[in-house]
């Protein structure tokens, strides 16, 4: 073996090494993401992936999950923040696909997209403005502006500063299933704050489902699922708070992390006393169990379920399964069955509507979907999918789905 070749040799396997370093140095997926529209902007939060600098905030027309990693633009955040506003419409539709990949130090990304964000919006509020209709807007506005300052403030008076905007004080676990949300300023009587307008989370991506809140001046009290024991959670805003005085805390406002308390000592038993009151021995002195007790009530169904497929390389296939959220729901029981088989028990998800089964050999194959609160289960919905063993009929849709995409860019799917 010549020199040149020895050197041509050892090249490759330095390439093939630092191929496989890069394979397991790639930073975290994005486990969760939530999207909102609101006046024309698009506000984005996701959980935090350990590792990241920086993040890029992959969107499209069309599911990027659905069709395979395609999308057609992205922005990347200027930092490690998760989250990222778009200050105008970055697609003319009325539905966009978010998707978020973790870049590290290296500038490396995540292995691929793992979940997405759908936000709807109106493309009839999107519009172009031309730069002299724009100016004579601008000029018009401040003459009227002007005309009307004259007349209202007092000569010699310095006009008026614009008002602090509402931001968050402190947020705190108060019990195993409460978060106490503390603002600067008090909170609208009037407003209208659910649970969906807050997004809590570890610090590794894991959604804390909330269920209910209550308003008392500066602070929102959050019911929750039970919470760890001695562990740190991130709490964002997903929608405005209005504040009394007319302000508003943003989704721009900064994540506010907490940490739980450590699990109490378990209480000593107590003594036992001196018999007292009713005798025991007497008919109706002890209530049969559960009495005066309403039996829990299943959750409604999910609804709206639906199947894709995406043919991969070695003749199997990536099945993503998508339906719309039962309103009392707490999590997803999700059900599997191959071949016409009966469904069997699966995995479990919370928040998230849409999940993705890797590695399905070609024939049916089925998902049910079940709601649970409470330890109580719903019917469930299911649907099946047929994967032809050739991957004809889905690749033909594939391809015609392509060819509707020219242009448009593509990354993993995992």
């Amino acid at each position: 073996m010549s020199f040149t070749q020895t050197l041509k040799t050892a090249a490759l396997l330095l390439s093939l090494s630092a191929g496989v370093a890069f394979a397991a140095e790639l930073p975290g997926n994005v486990k969760s993401i939530q999207a909102t529209s609101s006046q024309g902007q698009i506000s984005v939060l996701w959980a935090p992936v350990t590792g990241a600098v920086s993040y890029r905030v992959y969107y499209s027309h069309e599911s990027i999950l659905g069709n395979g990693g395609n999308y057609d633009d992205f922005d990347q955040t200027a930092g490690a923040q998760t989250i990222f506003n778009f200050k105008s419409m970055p697609l003319q539709s009325e539905k966009i696909y978010i998707g978020i990949l973790a870049v590290d130090k290296d500038g490396n990304e995540s292995e691929g997209f793992e979940t997405e964000a759908m936000v709807e919006t109106s493309t009839s509020m999107i519009s172009s403005v031309s730069s002299s209709e724009a100016s004579s807007v601008a000029s018009s506005e401040a003459s009227e502006s002007s005309e009307s300052s004259s007349e209202s403030m007092p000569s010699g008076e310095n006009p008026t500063s614009t008002a602090v905007p509402m931001s968050i004080e402190s947020v705190q676990a108060v019990t195993e299933t409460g978060v106490l949300v503390t603002f600067t300023k008090d909170v609208s009587s009037d407003a209208i704050v659910n649970a969906g307008y807050f997004l809590i989370t570890t610090v590794s991506g894991t959604v804390l489902p909330a269920s209910n809140t209550a308003i008392s001046g500066k602070t929102v009290l959050i019911t929750t699922a039970p919470q760890s024991p001695d562990t740190e959670y991130v709490l964002g805003l997903l929608s405005p708070i209005p504040a009394a005085d007319g302000t508003n805390a943003t989704p721009s406002e900064p994540q506010v992390r907490f940490t739980t308390p450590a699990k109490a000592e378990p209480n000593q038993p107590a003594q036992p006393g001196q018999s007292y009151g009713k005798n025991p021995s007497l008919p109706g002195a002890n209530p049969p169990t559960g009495y005066g007790q309403r039996p829990p009530q299943a959750p409604l169904n999910p609804s709206n379920l639906g199947l894709s497929a995406v043919l991969r390389k070695d003749g199997t296939y990536n099945v993503i399964a998508r339906w719309v959220a039962s309103p009392n729901a707490a999590s997803y029981s999700l059900y599997t069955s191959k071949n016409g088989s009966p469904y069997s028990w699966n995995s479990a998800v919370h928040n998230e509507t849409t999940v993705q089964y890797s590695g399905i050999a070609p024939g049916q194959f089925g998902i049910k979907v079940a709601s649970r609160t409470n330890n109580v289960e719903s019917s469930g919905i299911d649907k099946v999918i047929d994967l032809p063993a050739s991957g004809i009929g889905l690749l033909g849709v594939a391809a015609v789905a392509g060819a509707g995409a020219v242009g448009r860019r593509k990354k993993k799917v995992v």
